[in-house]
């Protein structure tokens, strides 16, 4: 919490709305949650949620339900960068992780 960050009731409804739709396993309803999260604003208040965290939980949670709304002829690339939890990476980069899942 902060002295002036984001509505901690807005954002908690937010997340809540998309968390459910991902634990739902109906990818229709992951769509619009995603796209209702990457369209959602925050008021700022007094003592809210840190503006920066919020940010990037919204886009932590936005990428899983990317992911899980990729279809299975969609942008392989995408889905496993997302998966994989990797930002902007070469493609040397994405089969070398790939490579270490395997290795597991």
């Amino acid at each position: 919490m902060v002295l002036r960050g984001y509505d901690r009731n807005e954002v908690d409804s937010a997340l809540e709305r998309a968390e459910k739709a991902l634990a739902s396993g109906d990818g229709a309803r992951c769509r619009v949650a995603r796209d209702k999260l990457r369209g959602a604003s925050f008021t700022v208040v007094l003592r809210g949620y840190d503006r920066r965290q919020v940010e990037s939980a919204v886009h932590g949670l936005a990428l899983k339900l990317d992911a899980f709304t990729a279809s299975p002829t969609g942008d392989l690339r995408t889905t496993l960068v997302t998966l994989l939890g990797l930002s902007e990476p070469s493609d040397e980069q994405i089969i070398d992780a790939v490579k270490r899942l395997q290795d597991r």
